[in-house]
């Protein structure tokens, strides 16, 4: 946990990449 709390940019990436891939598969899935 201490990687993440000293990197919370790589934190916000990977939420926004997590995000995409949901809508991404949402839209294809429908």
């Amino acid at each position: 946990m201490s990687l993440l709390s000293r990197k919370p940019y790589l934190v916000a990436i990977a939420v926004m990449a997590a995000a995409a891939a949901v809508s991404m598969v949402t839209s294809l899935a429908t």
